[in-house]
């Protein structure tokens, strides 16, 4: 976060995926989606909203393998907040897929 403190915001980006793909090589998945949550509000503070649906739904993977599907319902309604000034299309899918994702949740 030192990047993000320095505002060397696309540093931080890089060093967060980074983080994200080291913990999920290391198994550690909640971490690693966490790490993506980070970047993906990073992306937000850099205009970045192209990246953000992506960074959402593979965090929201990463939390369901980890068996915290509602942690990933929350990643992907995160970023539809973040997304639907600007694109709301882009938004109502995300919201759809947190939506399968608690309901899948519900019935387990």
């Amino acid at each position: 976060m030192c990047y993000r403190n320095a505002k060397n915001l696309v540093e931080c980006k890089e060093c967060l995926l980074k983080c994200a793909d080291c913990n999920r090589q290391n198994r550690a998945l909640f971490h690693a989606a966490k790490a993506l949550d980070q970047a993906m509000l990073v992306c937000k503070d850099l205009n970045d909203f192209n990246s953000i649906r992506n960074l959402a739904e593979r965090a929201c993977n990463l939390y369901q393998q980890h068996g915290s599907p509602q942690s990933g319902a929350a990643s992907l309604d995160k970023a539809a907040k973040i997304l639907e000034p600007n694109y709301p299309q882009e938004a109502l899918a995300l919201y759809q897929n947190a939506l399968d994702v608690s309901m899948v949740t519900k019935y387990y």
